[in-house]
């Protein structure tokens, strides 16, 4: 089973995607307050799977809610970095600093430096900054874009990271070989109620034991583990959704970013990659609880993934497409047709972008 997009991308996909990316950029990566623009992630995925026609009038709708511009700043002073690590108020000032960083040594090398420092943070802004550098890094791997645009997408996202950088508070089960039996360890929040914010403080609050280090993958079992953390994490949706259908999203396409982001970081990081891809699986599992008698809902099974993906554009919520584009990246690696039911869930229980 492979991916949906099974040709080489056109001139003018690579065009539709740049000017997407561009128009998501000069917005900045949130608005209404704390809310994240997916607007980066939701086009390139569909331009993944061959709906690049789709962006344009995607956009026109989504885009309607991103008015405000992003504001102008001085890149950070390198003695300012550590302090200001975390300040979403230098949020513009973090970009421009990477937006340098990115035009004078290349993107790969930023992200080489800068990815262990921003990893224990994975959990900022409920994990939004690691998708998107997750989205944009396969697709300069692929060569899906133009190049200057795709360093400037990924210098926003690096950006968006460090000023919303924060750690994820523990959920008490360490990483384990069997991702699986190590999410199904993981005990729920005794206060169920209140936003991510609450929801952390609440765990940090139940003072569970520090994960123990009785088990450390080596470099080249990380590619695997994180396959199998985002094969759990899209097998249970189903389930999991009964705690809250759109965040628990994240446990899958934040695990997916990070694997997607590992061929171009320096091996050395792969197992610290793991460690952050589980503490952001486990906590999120650990603060959204499914409620008791919680039944998934029946669903109708698409003839084939590709059907699934596209129910989920024409659903065109950011949350089901971006799961989508996770859940068939588990369908090309286990053939098993049965994760459609996970993306025809999130279908249901999710209301539909507002066209």
């Amino acid at each position: 089973m492979t991916s949906t997009f099974e040709t080489t991308p056109t001139d003018t996909d690579l065009a539709t995607l740049s000017d997407a990316w561009l128009h998501a950029q000069a917005r900045g990566p949130e608005y209404d307050g704390y809310l994240s623009n997916h607007a980066p992630m939701v086009v390139e995925a569909l331009q993944r799977h061959g709906l690049a026609e789709e962006i344009e009038p995607w956009l026109t709708t989504y885009g309607s809610r991103l008015h405000q511009p992003l504001p102008t700043a001085d890149p950070l002073p390198l003695a300012e970095r550590d302090e200001a690590l975390g300040d979403r108020g230098r949020l513009p000032s973090w970009i421009a600093t990477f937006e340098r960083e990115v035009a004078e040594r290349g993107w790969q090398e930023v992200l080489g430096v800068w990815w262990p420092r921003l990893l224990p943070g994975l959990a900022g802004a409920a994990t939004h900054p690691i998708i998107r550098v997750g989205h944009v890094t396969r697709a300069l791997r692929d060569h899906r874009v133009d190049l200057a645009v795709g360093e400037r997408e990924l210098a926003h996202a690096l950006g968006y990271w460090a000023a919303a950088w924060m750690p994820a508070p523990t959920a008490g089960v360490p990483l384990g070989p069997e991702p699986r039996a190590a999410l199904d360890a993981v005990a729920p929040i005794a206060r169920d109620r209140g936003g991510l914010g609450e929801r952390f403080a609440a765990l940090a609050a139940e003072e569970r034991p520090a994960p123990h280090a009785a088990w450390t993958p080596e470099p080249e079992e990380v590619p695997d583990l994180l396959r199998r953390l985002v094969e759990a994490n899209v097998h249970r949706y189903p389930q999991a959704a009964g705690g809250n259908a759109v965040m628990v999203v994240h446990a899958s396409t934040a695990s997916n970013a990070v694997l997607r982001t590992l061929p171009s970081v320096p091996r050395e990081w792969w197992p610290l990659s793991a460690s952050a891809a589980w503490a952001a699986s486990a906590t999120l599992h650990a603060v959204y609880p499914v409620r008791a008698g919680w039944t998934p809902p029946p669903v109708e099974r698409p003839d084939d993934v590709r059907d699934a993906f596209a129910l989920a554009a024409r659903h065109g919520d950011e949350h089901v497409i971006k799961f989508a584009d996770t859940a068939l990246d588990v369908a090309a690696w286990t053939g098993d047709p049965a994760i459609t039911d996970s993306i025809t869930t999130a279908v249901r229980l999710i209301d539909p972008l507002e066209r």
